[in-house]
């Protein structure tokens, strides 16, 4: 017993616990019958069984992706004219060959992520920075390696460019000139921008090529099929602060100018939108969101600043050493400072009244350039709850304008059924478009499962609870010296600065591979520093990865644009997909108990097992080589074989365990394949298709009593138009004259983002359709004049009714929608478009909920 992880031995005693109850229901002569075929046998056999139901779906999923910014910024010029910092030390050949090592470097690491030997990722969402003024700092150790976004407004220092003026004459790009430069920045003159004819060949130009470069290279090589652009913060004079990192209170909103800085989201949308890449393809952005994790108190700008003499000796050192370097331009007296290890970054808080603004201008901006057919996304929250209490207060018009509804999951599983249910009810694309984490203790251990492990869990969790349409990690790529440095660096060294020494990201790079080696190699400023300013006997700068990387390659390498996320009963370790044809089933799987295990996959839900049927096993496990090996570049003996970090993680990732592992049993609808302990399987079922009739929630026509999970409890409309719960009337299987018999009848397909939704119209026998309406505070409302009546106030602010109404007439009416779901593809759940809520039963009454969903069984009448 002791071999066996508390989780596993939790899931089995349910298993076995509800096979034990539904045993009991039908020797006490219940209406649920247990035929002891397959699953059942399975069971017996100590096996975890999955049974997936193809008639639930969430689709098309539309990709895999993550966000470039920070990453992209840092390493998007590797290998370029100007980015190496010591050219003259090294001498002509040794700086030639530096800069080929950087593009090589950058070349490996755009492969690991966009690659098909890599990540394989399909999806990139591009970050508009908003930038400080030109008198101050901006880049490290003022924010996060790699985190200085630059904006795209055109920098005029000293006014002598004569970009920007007023009554007063020329205005500057100085702090101090933060107000009249708001007053007279000009978001619709190309001058503006650092594209603009003054600005050519500037720094500032070339600053935002970095990330543009990762833009262009993946749509150049076809590789990503959807960008999304996003802003963190307003530009520094369109803020309250004078600040792109936030007010100096972090819960005030920060945000001066919703208008102005929406015009220059739309103006930066219209430059990435018309990029050429090398082959001559252009970059089409699909949507922006102008927002990012804005309701939340998490930015704010520091109050001490960098000449501050109260500071420790080591931030004044590292102050010093930095501004020597690259601030020779800047104040340090209005350059803030944050103590610590982790920096600041981007960032503003927006009260939901300027998200309004904004949304607002945004929309109209992007029609006056002529790209209505960008969608606007918001709002980038950073958990669930926050996107629910934003849109929710939200006017139709608001909404109208948004197209896509895009969450973090940082805050976990809350809020999340609510998210989903808005989206669905409002028709709107979900996308769970940022979240990362580090799922090891201990700190940097890139070789540690349970970090794969406890990632896989997290997908399955956002997907399935969302129900989104995409995955996107925060950054596939993180700055390996910052999550790998404690106290000290990896090449033993005293680390100063010291890094987060975390597990966050999936491939690692450092983000300051800036300083070139009398060898031709590019090496880690910090690394370099840390050595006595010294490159011998440290490791050049490379690209390797932690075990995230192969549990999320065991998602992307088998789930692809165009399939469908299927619902089964084990979604907190099962992910299962239907192929975009409909033939293939895949089951991706995580054992994160210490033995290996029988799954036995239950095909009854599905229409057609063919005579031909196969399956395949692919299996992803930890690295069994140690940390020194997994970062050491040459210990496969290949000198200079740089890439050979992510190379030995891929013969880990995905390896193939042939077809005779896997048993198809076509008589009892089942397959069986063994599970190796502390892995992540991919099991793939080709020739298995369609949908039975045992998958079936409810058939369009058909009629149904709504039973509760225990079955003694159905939901019963009176004569007089009242609703109530009563006991199930389970003596009889007529339609005809029983109080608790439903009509359901589909809507059909209305959604073109949604087309896998399952919505219904419910009538009773006497054909009044069951709807939602809005509850006017007056507590419980009788029978009405039309013969219609309600179920009473339920606090929701919305109430339960029957009304007269053609089935033609609901149908096109959200009030009068519901939504079947499931959780598990076995119980159902019923959810009101209009009322955005859950119909759930509490202490014998029906009630609306909005984050909590009750499992009701339908049963068929007939």
């Amino acid at each position: 017993m002791s071999d066996v992880d508390g989780g596993s031995m939790s899931r089995l005693g349910r298993t076995f616990a509800a096979l034990i109850a539904v045993v009991a229901m039908c020797l006490s002569g219940g209406l649920v019958f247990v035929a002891f075929s397959s699953t059942s046998a399975a069971f017996s056999e100590g096996a975890t069984v999955i049974t997936p139901n193809p008639w639930l779906r969430n689709g098309p999923f539309r990709g895999w992706g993550t966000s470039l910014a920070w990453f992209a910024n840092a390493t998007g010029r590797y290998g370029e004219e100007g980015s190496i910092v010591n050219r003259d030390e090294v001498g002509p050949r040794a700086y030639r060959q530096a800069l080929a090592y950087g593009r090589d470097l950058r070349e490996r690491l755009y492969s690991s992520v966009f690659g098909s030997d890599g990540l394989d990722l399909t999806m990139a969402r591009y970050n508009i920075g908003g930038g400080d003024a030109s008198d101050v700092a901006y880049g490290y150790p003022f924010l996060r390696q790699g985190g200085a976004m630059p904006g795209y407004w055109a920098p005029d220092p000293d006014g002598s460019k004569g970009l920007y003026s007023d009554e007063h004459g020329r205005v500057t790009t100085r702090q101090a000139d933060g107000d009249r430069l708001d007053a007279a920045y000009d978001p619709d003159d190309d001058d503006s921008y650092v594209w603009g004819a003054g600005s050519r060949g500037t720094e500032a130009a070339d600053a935002v090529k970095a990330q543009e470069w990762w833009l262009k290279r993946a749509v150049d090589g076809g590789d990503v099929t959807h960008v999304e652009a996003f802003a963190n913060s307003a530009p520094w004079f369109m803020t309250e602060s004078g600040y792109a990192t936030g007010g100096f209170n972090s819960r005030s909103n920060n945000l001066r100018d919703p208008e102005k800085f929406a015009r220059y989201v739309a103006a930066v949308v219209k430059h990435l939108d018309g990029l050429k890449t090398s082959n001559g393809r252009t970059v089409s952005i699909e949507s922006v969101d102008p927002l990012n994790e804005s309701e939340t108190a998490n930015w704010g700008t520091s109050g001490v600043f960098a000449d501050d003499g109260g500071l420790a000796e080591a931030d004044r050192n590292l102050i010093d050493r930095y501004w020597r370097q690259y601030y020779g331009y800047a104040n340090r007296s209005i350059t803030p400072y944050r103590t610590g290890v982790k920096k600041v970054q981007e960032g503003m808080h927006v009260d939901v009244a300027w998200q309004r603004r904004t949304i607002a201008a945004l929309d109209a901006a992007l029609r006056e350039r002529g790209l209505s057919g960008i969608r606007i996304s918001a709002t980038d929250a950073t958990g669930a709850w926050d996107l629910v209490g934003s849109l929710s207060r939200y006017s139709a018009d608001d909404l109208g304008r948004v197209g896509q509804y895009n969450t973090h999951s940082y805050t976990g599983s809350a809020g999340q059924l609510a998210a989903r249910l808005m989206a669905q009810s409002d028709g709107r694309r979900m996308s769970m478009s940022e979240v990362d984490g580090s799922w090891q203790s201990g700190g940097f251990n890139p070789y540690g499962f349970n970090n794969a492990l406890g990632f896989a869990g997290k997908i399955n969790a956002d997907v399935y609870r969302l129900q989104s349409q995409d995955f996107t990690v925060w950054q596939a790529v993180e700055d390996l010296y910052n999550m790998s440095s404690g106290d000290h660096d990896l090449n033993g060294n005293p680390a100063d600065p010291a890094g987060e020494n975390s597990n966050w990201g999936t491939i690692l790079v450092d983000f300051d591979c800036v300083v070139a080696g009398r060898d031709g190699k590019l090496y880690s400023e910090r690394a370099v520093h840390n050595n006595g300013g010294r490159t011998e006997g440290i490791r050049p700068c490379d690209v390797t990865a932690n075990t995230k990387y192969l549990a999320l390659r065991a998602y992307t390498k088998f789930v692809h644009e165009g399939d469908d996320i299927i619902a089964n009963d084990d979604a907190d370790d099962s992910m299962t997909v239907q192929s975009a044809d409909g033939r293939t089933l895949t089951v991706i799987h995580r054992n994160d108990g210490s033995l290996p295990k029988t799954v036995a996959i239950d095909l009854s839900k599905f229409g057609r097992i063919a005579d031909d049927a196969y399956g395949e096993l692919y299996v992803t496990t930890a690295p069994r080589s140690g940390l020194a090996d997994l970062l050491d570049s040459d210990a496969d003996g290949g000198a200079g074989d740089a890439g050979a970090a992510i190379d030995r993680l891929n013969r880990h990732s995905n390896v193939f365990k042939g077809r005779a592992v896997v048993k198809i049993d076509r008589r009892n609808n089942v397959a069986r394949v063994t599970v190796p302990a502390k892995s992540i399987a991919d099991i793939r079922l080709f020739g298995v298709s369609g949908v039975s009739d045992k998958a079936v929630g409810v058939h369009s026509g058909g009629t149904y009593r709504i039973v509760d999970e225990s079955g003694s409890s159905s939901v019963i409309g009176s004569a007089d138009g009242s609703m109530s719960v009563g006991t199930a009337d389970t003596t009889s299987d007529s339609a005809g004259s029983t109080s608790d018999a439903w009509r359901f009848s589909s809507i059909g397909v209305v959604d073109g983002d949604r087309p896998t939704l399952r919505e219904y119209v419910i009538r009773d026998v006497s054909g009044r359709v069951l709807a939602a309406e809005r509850d006017d505070g007056g507590g419980s409302a009788g029978s009405g004049a039309d013969g219609s009546g309600s179920g009473g106030s339920d606090g929701s602010g919305y109430r339960i009714v029957l009304r007269h109404q053609s089935v033609e007439q609901a149908k096109r009416d959200r009030s009068a929608i519901w939504i079947v779901n499931s959780e598990d593809g076995e119980h159902w759940e019923l959810a009101n478009s209009a009322a955005r809520r859950y119909l759930t039963i509490d202490s014998g009454a029906l009630v609306f909920t909005d984050d909590t969903a009750a499992n009701f069984d339908f049963q068929s009448l007939g």
